[in-house]
């Protein structure tokens, strides 16, 4: 049944009748109980590709893109971020570029991961893109990623963001 339910969805979603794909979500859920991994990835991929991106990150519908994954995790439905994480990096530095990103958007999660996983240098590379865009980090963003600098070794990186933080008035908590 849930293979009809996505192709449903996913149809809703071509059409661009996104009230129609939240009242099938809903059904499903009432109907058939836990949505699988892939009914949310057609359902957040539908709210992207139709340019709503409020609905896709979880402003909408959803309070928030937590809520959506407290879900996910509620219905025991654990979401597939393995390998994912350059992805979201190139995703929201793609949002920078198109004026997409919400004024005062924190990708300290983001910028956390990275560092968490060994990418301090992919976190570095993608917080001065989404910088000089105007897009400024968070204190907490900057002292993470300066931690994670240091643990990678790459010291000379850590100095240049803090020259930088300092320029713009910044004054990291170290």
């Amino acid at each position: 049944m849930e293979p009809l339910f996505r192709f449903v969805l996913d149809a809703f979603c071509r059409a661009r009748k996104l009230n129609d794909v939240v009242f099938a979500f809903e059904t499903k859920k009432k109907l058939i109980g836990k949505p699988r991994v892939v009914i949310y990835n057609v359902l957040i991929n539908g709210f992207l590709k139709s340019g709503d991106f409020d609905k896709a990150l979880g402003n909408g519908k959803f309070e928030s893109g937590l809520e959506l994954f407290r879900e996910m995790k509620e219905k025991s439905c654990s979401p597939n971020v393995e390998g994912q994480l350059l992805e979201a990096c190139d995703l929201v530095i793609d949002f920078s570029r198109r004026g997409l990103l919400p004024k005062g958007f924190d990708y300290c999660g983001l910028v956390e991961e990275l560092c968490g996983e060994g990418n301090a240098g992919r976190a570095f590379e993608g917080v001065n893109q989404l910088w000089m865009k105007g897009n400024v980090p968070s204190l907490i963003a900057c002292t993470t990623l300066i931690e994670g600098l240091r643990r990678a070794e790459r010291r000379e990186d850590a100095f240049g963001l803090m020259e930088n933080l300092l320029k713009d008035g910044i004054v990291p908590d170290l």
